[in-house]
């Protein structure tokens, strides 16, 4: 599941369909969403503290890296350094 999400952000020509239907019912989930800066921070202000999944997905050169990590919001300022994932190089498959 985790591999064909990363291959839709890769190919929305081609996976577009699968996509928009992926992402509507993870939708439903979301607490709140943001989108990185160039250094690869972002800011999460009104999120509650409670317990998380963070999931991001996001294209590379070679195809795609996926996060869905557990994450635990403590009252007050929170930091979260998440670990660099593995990319997932789709380069043998072409549109």
């Amino acid at each position: 599941m985790m591999s064909s999400l990363g291959l839709a952000a890769s190919f929305p020509n081609r996976f577009g369909d699968f996509q928009r239907r992926a992402m509507a019912a993870i939708k439903a989930h979301v607490k709140a969403s943001a989108t990185t800066n160039g250094s690869g921070k972002a800011d999460f202000s009104s999120v509650e503290p409670n317990m998380y999944y963070l999931f991001a997905v996001t294209n590379t050169p070679q195809g795609f890296a996926l996060w869905s990590s557990p994450v635990t919001i403590a009252p007050g300022a929170n930091i979260l350094n998440l670990e660099p994932q593995p990319l997932t190089d789709v380069s043998s498959f072409s549109e």
